[in-house]
């Protein structure tokens, strides 16, 4: 009880002068059960802690300056990186131990303002998927048609669009016969060229540039001998490496998205491609950057094999962030307004 009664004279001393009033009159209920001795130690560890914030401009351990706010590291407890997020969006990341409120109440992540260039955008998820980002107050969406803004050897349209999106959002597949250059081949070009531009310095914001790419549970689950479905298994298989090593890219929040089939052009399934846009969001606000959308339970395995059985082509990302002056030396800082 004496612990009890000390962390909510922490608590109320520090956030509330209503919170004061209460407390006193805990006190004058509950005398004899409160040693004055624990409630001093409290107060006087407070206002220590307090005047060492004032000396240090009000940096303290979950207060570090950052020109770009870097990759946060810690799945579960709160550093410096995660809370710097919450001075760049006030209504978010607000938990300051761990990240459990913020997961329960869908506040670990921000769409708002930001800009957004998406491929695929006519298909079944990625419409669905627009649809979730208009409600998301995000600034701008940029739609990259396939043969109008860019093909598989001609990206010369969307390096421009590239400059001004914090956010790619990789949605265009096909299971046909050039399966392996739409769903990886294509997509690294589209990647290499997404964060050549966002990290030459001249397009670089407070936050890191993201990419989300739509995968499959095939990644994982057998192909029955469908033809179409091994070209389309291979070429999703062939992406992963890479996946993985964005994945731990600190240059890069990197989004890897396994959903199950949905109704589409490609699939006829049971669950309509807007539970599967919804399903992806719910993840992505509780700040989850693998993402299983899934009936079947195998996306949820998949991020064993994701996470602990895949090899990350290293090789393949080694020069993002080179050349850009805030990134090359880890932990260098400057100014986060």
């Amino acid at each position: 009880m004496h612990f009890i009664y000390s962390c909510a004279m922490f608590v109320y001393l520090k956030y509330t002068g209503l919170g004061r009033v209460f407390f006193l009159q805990l006190l004058k209920a509950n005398v004899a059960e409160v040693q004055s001795t624990t409630l001093t130690v409290v107060i006087i560890v407070h206002f220590i802690r307090t005047f060492v914030v004032i000396a240090m401009n009000g940096r303290d351990s979950n207060h570090v300056i950052y020109h770009v706010v870097p990759k946060d590291p810690h799945w579960l407890f709160v550093g410096p990186q995660y809370h710097a997020l919450h001075h760049v969006h006030p209504d978010r990341f607000m938990a300051s131990v761990v990240k459990i409120f913020d997961w329960v109440a869908g506040t670990a992540y921000s769409l708002r303002n930001k800009n957004v260039a998406i491929t695929g955008s006519s298909g079944a998820f990625g419409s669905s998927i627009l649809s979730q980002l208009q409600t998301e107050g995000v600034r701008n969406i940029y739609t990259l048609e396939f043969g109008t803004h860019w093909t598989y050897r001609d990206l010369s349209k969307v390096g421009p669009i590239f400059d001004k999106a914090d956010i790619l959002i990789l949605a265009h597949g096909t299971k046909n016969q050039d399966a392996m250059e739409a769903n990886c081949n294509s997509t690294i070009r589209l990647i290499r060229l997404y964060m050549e531009r966002r990290l030459s310095g001249a397009s670089g914001g407070r936050i890191l540039p993201e990419i989300w790419y739509v995968g499959s549970e095939v990644e994982m689950h057998p192909t029955f001998g469908v033809t179409d479905m091994q070209r389309y298994a291979h070429s999703k298989r062939a992406f992963v490496p890479y996946a993985r090593a964005l994945y731990d890219c600190p240059h890069v929040v990197y989004r890897h998205i396994v959903p199950a089939a949905f109704q589409s052009r490609m699939d006829n399934a049971f669950v309509s491609s807007e539970w599967a846009a919804s399903s992806t969001m719910w993840w992505i606000r509780r700040g989850a950057r693998y993402i299983p959308v899934t009936y079947t339970g195998i996306a949820d395995l998949n991020f064993l094999k994701f996470a602990f059985w895949v090899r990350p082509d290293k090789d393949m990302v080694a020069g993002i962030g080179v050349g850009n002056r805030f990134m090359d030396t880890p932990g260098e800082k400057g100014r986060l307004p």
